[in-house]
């Protein structure tokens, strides 16, 4: 079957613009010798390997696409090894997936970040990741401020990247999951008020995103989002449950705006007793369970809540049988307001609704 498949793809690489690849390792040489074309309309290439975690990677070659693949935008590599000195097929590349499969350790990829063009957007992921002395040049750290987003991902002390990296000058960062440690070394450049949404993730195995922002969102981009399991939240083994550090009170008493996924609610009413300064909530409806039930515990308070605002987490939502559905908030000033969006009052308990003085549908 590759016999036919491999040059079918060298002979038509002029003409290629998407292309995705998977093989075994021991196809890797055998790929990399039938990608010896030029592959001048290639904008997004993604090259995986099939490896056991114990078994070493397979370097990329230097001259991929003999050296002509000028409109690559896109690349991942999985199981492959970048070379430490830039190569020509990266020259244009502004979204990098750098991918290994655990425990495996790698170096981090500089060849990224010494290349003319910046890097835009970069997911990394391996066991851990060895630091070249590279990486504190001018050179890698002015390209690292170039990015709009880095997302690591990693089993072992994530401090010793977020400790290298430039925080203050890079708009987004994403740990999954955060080590404690370096989820407070980049929380640190967040000041003043804050926004925090907490809603469900659909892609890969942790299934919760917890985000904090600063409320005013005119003054910076900023923004730091952790990958979590929504399980853990209710683990009572201190090493497992990440609660402390999301909801540790020198974020959590500066949070102005709160955003939650209904199927998150329950982490809200477990961890966050109160926020003192929170003045809008949004609740996206994704789950009705959580709505049902009245709290065992006392529910979180917002003594200064103005408007709470319910809608719809995506269109594609089914609400069959959603009915006396009621948000449970403790401390609820007498002038928060109400505002249905994309979603039916008539999901929702009569009693619950005469609670506010004013309702809004839009």
């Amino acid at each position: 079957m590759l016999e036919e498949v491999l040059p079918a793809i060298r002979a038509g690489l002029h003409r290629l613009t998407l292309a995705s690849i998977r093989v075994p390792r021991d196809l890797a040489l055998e790929l990399f010798a039938h990608l010896d074309q030029p592959a001048p309309r290639l904008y997004r290439l993604a090259l995986s390997l099939k490896l056991p975690a114990d078994e070493a990677p397979v370097d990329l070659p230097h001259d991929l696409f003999r050296d002509s693949c000028p409109r690559l935008h896109s690349l991942l590599l999985k199981n492959i090894v970048l070379p430490p000195s830039p190569i020509p097929i990266l020259a244009g590349v502004d979204i990098a997936v750098y991918q290994h499969t655990f425990p495996r350790v790698v170096t981090f990829p500089v060849a990224f970040f010494l290349k003319a063009a910046p890097l835009r957007i970069v997911e990394l992921m391996a066991g851990d990741f060895i630091l070249p002395e590279d990486l504190w040049s001018a050179t890698v750290q002015d390209a690292l401020r170039q990015l709009e987003s880095i997302s690591l991902t990693y089993s072992d002390d994530q401090s010793n990247i977020v400790s290298v990296l430039p925080l203050q000058d890079i708009p987004e960062v994403i740990l999954a999951p955060p080590k404690i440690p370096a989820g407070r070394l980049v929380m640190a450049h967040l000041d003043g008020p804050l926004r925090l949404d907490i809603t469900s993730n659909e892609r890969g195995t942790a299934d919760t995103i917890v985000a904090y922002a600063p409320a005013d969102t005119s003054s910076t981009k900023q923004r730091r989002s952790f990958l979590d399991v929504q399980a853990d939240f209710f683990d009572k083994r201190p090493d497992i449950n990440p609660a402390p550090f999301y909801f540790d009170t020198a974020y959590t008493d500066r949070i102005t705006s709160l955003t939650v996924s209904s199927s998150r609610w329950r982490i809200v009413t477990k961890h966050a007793p109160r926020l003192p300064r929170c003045t809008s909530l949004t609740l996206e409806l994704d789950d009705a369970k959580y709505l049902r039930l009245r709290p065992r515990k006392t529910p979180p308070a917002f003594p200064l809540l103005g408007i709470l605002t319910l809608r719809l987490a995506n269109a594609e939502i089914s609400c069959a049988g959603w009915r006396n559905l009621a948000l449970h908030v403790g401390e609820l000033p007498d002038s928060c307001r109400l505002v249905f969006e994309t979603v039916s009052l008539d999901f929702f308990d009569d009693d619950w609704l005469d609670t506010f003085h004013e309702v809004d549908v839009r």
